[in-house]
Formats: structure tokens, sequence, C-alpha cells
């Protein structure tokens, strides 16, 4: 059994025998939060490998020790859809409010807005302290990961990072080393992302459905749109990943049956 645990501090990735509850192994997980779950993707050569989105990355790790085999990134702060593994592509989505394109805000290093911000001189941030254009969106508890009301360079990184990244569906290709960013992301699509539903991939098809109703499909291969539209009738809340099966996609809104 493999458990991500994804948190403000101590995030981790653990194995644990079925059989006996005993633990395997157990490996730190440098991400800050996430909400999806992981998927197991079986090589053809090598360890099995964990494949663990997390806020900004998407990782890999070997069942076997823990290890951290290779991890792409550009995600979202708070990614919750699974990613689905079609060959050896993965699919990913991630999005989160104020992520969209065209909404990122490039803010300071922590160094220079201590600088210009820390009039108590004490090396962290009070959020008294900050003007205006650096205030989070949100709440201040959501950056405050150690929650004693103050901003360490930690925290002032995750929250900087948060204002930088982009929501968007990615096609990675699997395997590889390190950091294989620049390698192995085959396309990106940015428009009309869910916030919760995985990607089906079906018939070299990928089908997302978002809140509102709004379906998108897109070549598996190179993620051109091939279709998007409202859907008539279902333009509820979307929370349940699509389905395919016998030649047709299926969705599955908060008020609605199965809508083919």
């Amino acid at each position: 059994m493999i458990l991500v645990c994804d948190q403000d501090t101590d995030a981790y990735v653990m194995a644990v025998a079925a059989d006996s509850g005993k633990i395997a192994c157990k490996a730190p997980r440098h991400v800050i939060n996430g909400y999806s779950t992981p998927s197991i993707y079986r090589p053809a050569r090598g360890p099995v490998q964990v494949i663990a989105p997390g806020s900004y990355q998407l990782t890999a790790y070997s069942v076997v020790d823990g290890t951290l085999l290779w991890f792409v990134g550009g995600l979202t702060c708070q990614p919750k859809s699974a990613p689905t593994i079609a060959g050896d592509i993965a699919y990913f989505n991630g999005w989160t409010s104020g992520n969209d394109a065209g909404e990122q805000v490039e803010l300071p290093t922590f160094a220079e807005v201590i600088a210009a911000a820390d009039a108590s001189h004490d090396g962290k941030l009070a959020q008294i302290e900050l003007p205006r254009p650096w205030q989070p969106t949100g709440t201040w508890r959501a950056i405050d990961l150690d929650r004693d009301s103050f901003l360490n360079e930690r925290e002032w990184t995750f929250f900087r990072t948060r204002r930088a990244s982009r929501n968007g569906l990615l096609a990675v290709k699997l395997g590889g080393s390190g950091d294989v960013t620049e390698t192995h992301v085959l396309w990106r699509f940015e428009k009309s992302l869910p916030d919760v539903p995985s990607p089906l991939v079906y018939r070299d098809v990928v089908f997302l459905v978002r809140s509102g109703g709004i379906a998108t499909t897109l070549d598996a291969r190179t993620g051109k749109v091939l279709k998007q539209g409202r859907l008539t009738g279902a333009l509820e809340d979307y929370y349940a990943s699509p389905v395919g099966a016998d030649g047709k996609g299926r969705l599955n809104d908060v008020l609605e049956p199965m809508v083919p």
C-alpha cells in the first residue's frame, strides 16, 4: 500500500506492507501541499514507479525503496486530479484559482522583500509589513505554513512560486532521471481546465470536463483541440472523472447520473 502525505511541513511518501502494516520504506517529499491520488507505472525495465503530483512538481518514486527517480516542474500550486497513464505517457491536469494564463505575478525574492519591507529587522515578514501589491490574494494562514504569524524564506518562496505558477494539462513521457521538465513534456494545454476531474484518455483522445458543463477533447499525441463546447442540460459542478466504454465517453455531474 502506498501513502502520499502532502502537508505544509514534513511531507512524505511511504510504502506499507498490506498484510502486516509494516513500513517498507519512507521518503521525504519536497512539496508543500496537494490533493491528488498517485498512480502506478510499470515500466518494461526497472522498478515499479509511484507517480505522485504535488505543489509545482510531478514526481516518480521507486516502490522498492522510495528513491526519487525523476520529476517534472511547472505544475500549479494545489493539484487535485490523478495522473492518467496511457502506455508510456502520463496525462496530468492541475488547476488552482488565480493561476490561469495571464494571472501570474512576479514577486521579489525573499532577500529583496526583507530589504524593502522588514520594518522590525527580525529577518521575517509580518502581514502588516507587506505593501498591498505583495499581499496574498487569499488568507495569510494559507502561506504561513508553520502558523507562527510570520513568513520565513521557505514560506515566502512557496508564496512567490504560487503567484507565478500556471494551470495546465501536461502530457509527460514517463521515465528518465532527475529533472526531465525540458526533455519529457510532450505538450501542454492551458484553456478551460477542470479543477478536480482527471483526464480520460480513450482511443487516442483526451477528454476533459469542467464545472459549468464545458467539455474539451484533444488529440492525445499532439494536444490539438478536436472539439470544445458546453454540454446541453448538464451544466452543474463536476468532481467525478469521466470514463470511457463502448465507444463513448461518460460524465457525471453533481445532480445527474451518467451523461453520455
